[in-house]
């Protein structure tokens, strides 16, 4: 009897240690699947605010009007856009806000100085001086990073600047010193020793 329970209790160690590899292993294989749908994602701009239109063709050349009131230099009508599509309005939005602009450029440099400029607001005032560019992220990377929101209310409220690097890492110039963040309790910490809190 004795035996027999070393036995049962050898299999559920060995089974256990199996569960843990097996569920590092998931773990690792869906973190490469979301670093693979970001990096095909890397080329795109989610667009919000654009006043809503059926027409596909007025899509584009809104974007590109909205692209030289940036003060971008466009070689030529189509050649910066790949393709730019509408989304589907979430049901918790209100009815007459826009639907967001999804959009591919050829040029994952152009698609940089896109959103470089719209955070600079270059544009003061006028039809586009309401719109937001954001980087087309996929759905758990979206999470990862809002899971940081009560420590970037925090950054904001003491007007900490903080830049994300790809994909869910922050990253925080203070004091001649950067600091990486890719845990929200991390940040959380490093806030609590600064006194930030």
């Amino acid at each position: 009897m004795e035996d027999r329970l070393k036995n049962v209790d050898f299999q559920i160690v060995s089974t256990n240690e199996e569960v843990n590899i097996l569920t590092s292993r998931i773990h690792n294989l869906e973190n490469k699947i979301e670093d693979l749908e970001d990096r095909s994602r890397r080329k795109n701009l989610r667009f919000r605010n654009f006043e809503d239109s059926n027409k596909q063709g007025n899509l584009e050349y809104m974007l590109h009007d909205y692209f030289k009131a940036l003060g971008l230099k466009l070689d030529g009508h189509n050649e910066k856009i790949e393709r730019c599509h509408r989304l589907h309005k979430p049901s918790n939005i209100a009815s007459d806000t826009p639907r967001d602009i999804i959009t591919c450029f050829h040029s994952f440099e152009f698609k940089e100085q896109v959103l470089k400029a719209n955070r600079e607001k270059r544009i003061k005032d006028g039809p586009y001086s309401h719109i937001i560019a954001l980087p087309d992220l996929s759905y758990n990377t979206r999470n990862k990073r809002r899971m940081f929101s009560s420590g970037i209310n925090i950054l904001k409220q003491h007007n900490i600047r903080f830049r994300w690097s790809y994909p869910t890492k922050m990253i925080i110039q203070m004091d001649g010193k950067i600091e990486s963040f890719d845990q929200p309790d991390k940040l959380k910490t490093w806030l609590q020793n600064k006194s930030l809190n």
